[in-house]
């Protein structure tokens, strides 16, 4: 019991000297200003054109600190990108040179304090849409070696546009991928089928490109969009039809190949198509009707022949022609195809393949010769036309 007491007794004056003992390691520190960002009535979440400029305007500052001891940084990222830095400055001014995206990116704002290391941060989201749409798309060229693709969104071309909103938008192939075309451009056909695909595709005399409509980007080209590498890219023509077994047609040195869209698997272009008697041709021009088989004209063997999906090319049967036939398909040598211009050349085409060019001597001027328009509607009609 006594000894019980000792125990106590000791716990007591210890308890009583620690009381007494005042600890000043509390009192030892120095309250830190935050660093403030305001957005004042501004969302967190913004929504921006691709390869347009992106502002923001945060008001930044720290009480008892200079603004040059405050560093800055703008990081984008998300969908399947690396972090980007944007801009170090304190306002974001920048140009989003991203691929559109259903879901939005992350725009990290960091701000550094250097006096102290503190770092203080503010998260935005930003989605990124297509400024691409219906219009019409033209091939430009600056030196006769390299080309760029323009897109005209204006009220005769786009659905829904306003004769105000017309606008024109140059250089898109390189603003996207920082390249110009290796050539000059020969045909442009864009495609878009339901859920199978869609291609934008760019011919010149040397070089084939393959685009996604939708942003631009670069998908393929040359050999990568053949099954076989034909190792000659010179396309003359290009071609497609929806309603006639979604087909896809490429002209490249006189040869004609198919892409077949509703194959999901395999979006590149088959071998070139053989003539139903097996006999070598020469295609220059060829067209693609929408509800119907196409049909190209054989410069070598001065015909026509019929684009028959992705089998062959039928050669037309001449002995089924009616006695007042206004003319035979398979004689029509000397002729050959070129796409018309000028509405001086010809007043109407059908589907872009029914007007052929022929040098017809003049009697008076043995040297010279004369051009003329063979156009092919419900009966031929020959044009003088000016060089």
């Amino acid at each position: 019991m006594k000894t019980q007491k000792i125990i106590l007794s000791v716990l007591l004056l210890t308890g009583l000297l620690f009381s007494c003992y005042e600890d000043k390691s509390s009192l030892n520190y120095t309250l830190i200003n935050p660093i403030n960002i305001e957005l004042g009535n501004e969302n967190t979440d913004y929504s921006v054109f691709a390869y347009d400029t992106l502002e923001i305007k945060p008001i930044v500052y720290k009480e008892g600190v200079n603004d040059g001891e405050l560093a800055f940084r703008w990081t984008i990222s998300g969908n399947y990108i690396p972090p980007i830095l944007l801009d170090t400055t304190m306002t974001l001014k920048a140009r989003i040179d991203l691929q559109p995206q259903s879901v939005a990116y992350n725009l990290l704002y960091e701000v550094l304090d250097r006096t102290t290391g503190i770092v203080q941060e503010q998260t935005f989201r930003v989605k990124v849409e297509t400024p691409f749409g219906p219009g019409l798309i033209l091939s430009e060229t600056e030196d006769d070696q390299t080309s760029d693709i323009s897109l005209i969104r204006a009220y005769n071309f786009s659905k829904g546009f306003q004769k105000d909103q017309d606008t024109i938008m140059r250089n898109l192939f390189s603003l996207v991928n920082k390249r110009k075309i290796g050539g000059v451009g020969t045909a442009i056909l864009s495609t878009t089928y339901g859920i199978y695909g869609r291609y934008l595709t760019i011919g010149t005399k040397t070089s084939i490109d393959r685009l996604d409509p939708f942003d631009y980007s670069y998908v393929d080209g040359n050999g990568e969009s053949f099954m076989i590498d034909p190792q000659n890219y010179n396309v003359t023509s290009l071609g497609f039809s929806s309603n006639a077994g979604c087909i896809e047609t490429i002209v490249i040195g006189g040869k004609l190949y198919t892409h077949y869209y509703q194959t999901q698997a395999i979006h590149k272009f088959s071998y070139y198509l053989l003539t139903s008697d097996m006999t070598d041709y020469r295609v220059g021009l060829s067209t693609q009707p929408e509800w119907a088989y196409g049909l190209c004209f054989d410069e070598m063997n001065g015909r026509f022949l019929e684009i028959n999906g992705t089998k062959y090319l039928r050669v037309m049967n001449s002995s089924k022609l009616e006695p007042d036939a206004a003319f035979d398909p398979n004689k029509l040598q000397n002729l050959h195809s070129f796409p018309t211009r000028r509405s001086s050349d010809l007043e109407k085409t059908i589907s872009g393949i029914t007007s052929f060019r022929k040098k017809i001597p003049q009697p008076d001027k043995p040297n010279q010769t004369a051009k003329s328009i063979v156009t092919i509607q419900n009966k031929p009609i020959i044009m003088q036309t000016r060089n």
